[in-house]
């Protein structure tokens, strides 16, 4: 079932050049989306039925050790869940251009549009969802694609954090995969002429709902913890649960590519009335909304007041913090001082 599944996508991406508009639409729609209406019902029938995964035989004689993260039906389909979502991810990144032109010239409401939309839901519902250690990279995923959604409709691109890593003689490390230098070189003009279709006015259009649509998704994702909070607002220390802290600090590090990509454009820094209390300090400019994320993320870090070191999650929240205030975000140094306390100094120089 996985090798079915990583064909399909291996047949995706290396035909997706040659894809007419209305092939797209059936791939992603009735293809893809396809398969994960399917995977998640055998899911939710998996877990009604609890049934077990013995290695295909019922004879004790021969029993067959699993590992207790695929010992279960569910478990097994929400591996295949998952590589689905990667699969998706890997298509948004190579073909996003092609997919933007798609909207040029359309009357009604795109199908793009909506397929974008429910992209979002799906991405969400990953990152949000509850469940034992089973679901960590589920939520995993579903925070990369989330994040990988406002990287590639923002006015810099995806390309602005990204960055090659040499690993060897005429060898470099470009989104992930091990190529060789000239191959890296040619590959900086895409496969779809993007550098014609972002010069259009109405691509920019486009690009920037696409823009105010996942970025609104990221808010959700705040929401969502904010309410989770509120649920233990009875608890005097509220450590969080390992699976938490790994979903919180890969947010941390994915909305630090974020920033790095918006800093110069959506999150320019710009004048600002702050109030007096950092956490009601919310408009409708996208580098308050954004440090309201970072803000909430932190306070979901754990409050473990025993502890003499900062966690993943804190430390990485602090480290965002520091770089948007030396990009001269008032918000972000506000946010520091009230985050710092009776131990902010100054130091004379």
């Amino acid at each position: 079932r996985n090798c079915s599944v990583n064909t399909l996508f291996s047949c995706v991406v290396g035909l997706g050049d040659h894809f007419t508009d209305d092939q797209w639409e059936k791939c992603l729609n009735s293809t893809i989306f396809g398969v994960m209406t399917g995977i998640a019902s055998a899911i939710k029938e998996s877990e009604n039925k609890k049934s077990v995964a013995d290695g295909g035989t019922n004879d004790e004689r021969y029993k067959v050790a699993i590992h207790h993260s695929r010992d279960s039906a569910s478990k097994q389909w929400a591996t295949t869940q998952i590589l689905v979502l990667r699969g998706l991810e890997r298509v948004l990144r190579l073909f996003f251009s092609q997919l933007l032109a798609t909207l040029l010239g359309t009357s009604k409401e795109p199908w793009f549009l909506l397929t974008w939309k429910e992209i979002l839901r799906v991405s969400l519902n990953f990152a949000t969802m509850t469940g034992e250690r089973e679901a960590l990279d589920m939520r995993l995923a579903g925070v990369e694609v989330m994040v990988l959604m406002v990287l590639l409709s923002c006015k810099s691109g995806i390309a602005a954090s990204s960055t090659a890593a040499r690993v060897g003689t005429n060898m470099e490390v470009v989104g992930g995969a091990l190529r060789s230098v000239r191959a890296a070189v040619e590959d900086k003009v895409p496969k779809t002429d993007e550098t014609n279709v972002r010069n259009l006015p109405e691509v920019d259009g486009w690009r920037q709902r696409l823009f105010e649509f996942s970025f609104d998704n990221l808010c959700d994702f705040r929401v969502n913890l904010e309410q989770t909070c509120e649920e233990e607002n009875d608890r005097l220390y509220v450590t969080t649960d390992s699976s938490l802290t790994q979903v919180l600090t890969k947010m941390t590090g994915e909305l630090a590519k974020l920033y790095e990509c918006c800093k110069n454009d959506e999150m320019i820094p710009g004048p600002c009335e702050l109030q007096l209390d950092i956490f009601i300090e919310n408009n409708d400019g996208y580098e308050s909304r954004f440090l309201q994320i970072l803000l909430e993320i932190s306070h979901n870090a754990g409050n473990d007041r025993t502890s003499r070191y900062l966690n993943q999650v804190q430390r990485g929240a602090m480290s965002l913090l520091k770089d948007m205030a030396s990009n001269s975000s008032l918000r972000a140094f506000k946010a520091l001082i009230t985050i710092s306390g009776d131990y902010m100094f100054v130091r004379n120089f």
